[in-house]
């Protein structure tokens, strides 16, 4: 590999073990989700901070994974367009907000 190139090849590899990993991404041990959480309600105290009103806005989430941090927005009605380019982690996003949705 180039140095500050990335390859084809490597990218297809990424996405292969994030297309592995989709259905079991969001079960990881409990430190895992201790830190997860922190580092997400971090994150939309900033972001509500911010943007106070985002109801008839657009958030685009690239690199989504599994909508981790989409499904907050989500829940507020806000309008969100996640991409990623392993279609199990889109798969995934689209059964969370699924259940997210139905939830309310």
């Amino acid at each position: 590999m180039n140095k500050g190139k990335i390859s084809v090849e490597y990218i297809k590899k990424q996405r292969d073990l994030y297309d592995k990993v989709a259905e079991t991404y969001d079960e990881g041990d409990f430190f895992w989700h201790y830190a997860r959480k922190r580092k997400l309600a971090f994150l939309m105290t900033g972001l509500k901070r911010e943007f106070s009103d985002l109801k008839g806005k657009l958030i685009i989430d690239i690199g989504c994974g599994t909508g981790e941090y989409m499904v907050p927005f989500v829940r507020d009605n806000t309008t969100v367009c996640g991409i990623d380019f392993s279609i199990n982690m889109l798969r995934t996003v689209r059964r969370n907000a699924r259940v997210c949705t139905s939830s309310q």
